[in-house]
C-alpha cells in the first residue's frame, strides 16, 4: 500500500516587454508491503512469514564502545560475545584475543549472558530486533523549467528520503570499511582517520583497529544500530540550458544552441563517513558479484546544436 502525490504549476507572466514561460512540478510518494499470507508455520527469520514488511534488517542495539579496559573486562565476565566478536576471541594474538577499550558493546537484550540470534524465528530472535528497512521511503523530485526571450531553462532534482542500508562482509564493502575491510580498499578519504577510536580519540565513531574487523563474524559485519547507514539521498539530476536564434532562411527555421549537465552535485547522510560510495549504489551487484565498489555516477556534459527546418 502507498500514495503518490504529482503537482504542477504553469504560467506565463511579463518579464522586461516580453512573456516568461514556467512551470514547477513536484512529486513525493511512498509505499510499504506486508506480507498477509505464507507457509512458514514456525516465523523463521530466514523466510518470509505473515506480518513481515519487506525489506526489515534485523539486527543488534550497540551500547557504545567500551571506555576501558576495565569496562571490557567487567562485560566479558558476564556476558558471553564469542558470536559476534569472532575477530577478537578467534585472534592469533594472544594479546589481542580480548576485548578492550574502544571495542563495540552489544546489548544482550534478553539478558541470558548470551549474545545470540535465538531459535532464529520472530518468536525467539536471540538479542536481535528490527533496526530498519532497506526499501526506499519517501521518494520524490522536482523541476523547474522556463523560456524566455528564446532562452530555455530546465532544473531537474531528484532523491530519496530514507532508505536504511547495512554494510556486511557478504557485500564486500570495502569502499565504506575502508582500513578494517579484509581486503583493505587502496583509498581511503583523508580525514577517515579522524573517525576512528584510539586512545586520544575516545569519542570516535568507529571502534579500535583490528585485523578483520570488517569481515563474517565480526562486530562490524554483523548488522547492528550503531553502523546501519542511512543512504536516502538528494540528487542534482540534470540541468540544460539553451538559445534558440530565429533563423531568417528558406531552409532553417531556428537555430538552437544547448548545454546539458547530469549528475552534477549530490548530498546524503552516507558522506558523513563515506565518501567514496554513491548511496544508489549501496547494496547494488554488479556483474562480478561484487557490491558497493565503484566509484559515483560520472558527471557528464553535452553541448548539442539542433536545426529546426
Amino acid at each position: 500500500k502507498g500514495y503518490e502525490l504529482y503537482l504542477t504549476w504553469k504560467d506565463r507572466i511579463r518579464v522586461g516587454g516580453r512573456d516568461l514561460g514556467y512551470s514547477l512540478t513536484g512529486t513525493f510518494g511512498d509505499y510499504k508491503t506486508v506480507i498477509t499470507r505464507y507457509n512458514n508455520p514456525d516465523r523463521l527469520l530466514s523466510d518470509h512469514y505473515e506480518g513481515r514488511v519487506l525489506g526489515e534488517i534485523w539486527g543488534y542495539h550497540v551500547l557504545g564502545l567500551f571506555a576501558s579496559d576495565e569496562e571490557a573486562n567487567e562485560y566479558m565476565s558476564q556476558v558471553d560475545a564469542r558470536a559476534v566478536q569472532g575477530n577478537v576471541f578467534n585472534s592469533a594474538n594472544a594479546d589481542e584475543s580480548y576485548l578492550r577499550a574502544g571495542d563495540v558493546i552489544f546489548w544482550d537484550k534478553d539478558g541470558n549472558g548470551v549474545i545470540s540470534q535465538g531459535s532464529n524465528t520472530v518468536d525467539d530472535p536471540g538479542d536481535r530486533m528490527i533496526i530498519g528497512n532497506s526499501r526506499p521511503r519517501y521518494l520524490y523530485s522536482g523541476r523547474l523549467d522556463l523560456d524566455w526571450r528564446g532562452i530555455d531553462l530546465s532544473v531537474f532534482f531528484q532523491g530519496v528520503g530514507h532508505r536504511d542500508w547495512y554494510p556486511t562482509a557478504g557485500d564486500k564493502t570495502n569502499t565504506f570499511w575502508a582500513c578494517y575491510a579484509l581486503t583493505p580498499t587502496p583509498y581511503i578519504h583523508k580525514d577517515f582517520e579522524s573517525y576512528c577510536w584510539s586512545e586520544d580519540n575516545t569519542d570516535a565513531y568507529f571502534p579500535r583497529r583490528r585485523n578483520k574487523e570488517a569481515h563474517s563474524g565480526s562486530a562490524l559485519c554483523t548488522p547492528n544500530d550503531r553502523y546501519l547507514q542511512n543512504v536516502g539521498y538528494l540528487r542534482f539530476k540534470n540541468l540544460s540550458i539553451g538559445y534558440t536564434l530565429p533563423l531568417k532562411s528558406r531552409t532553417v527555421d531556428k537555430l538552437r544552441i544547448g548545454l546539458t549537465g547530469e549528475n552534477l552535485w549530490y548530498w546524503s547522510p552516507l558522506k558523513r563517513y563515506c565518501k567514496t560510495l554513491d548511496p544508489e549504489m549501496a547494496g547494488a551487484t554488479d556483474s562480478y558479484g561484487t557490491s558497493s565498489i565503484g566509484y559515483t555516477y560520472p558527471k557528464t556534459f553535452t553541448c548539442t546544436v539542433q536545426l529546426t527546418f
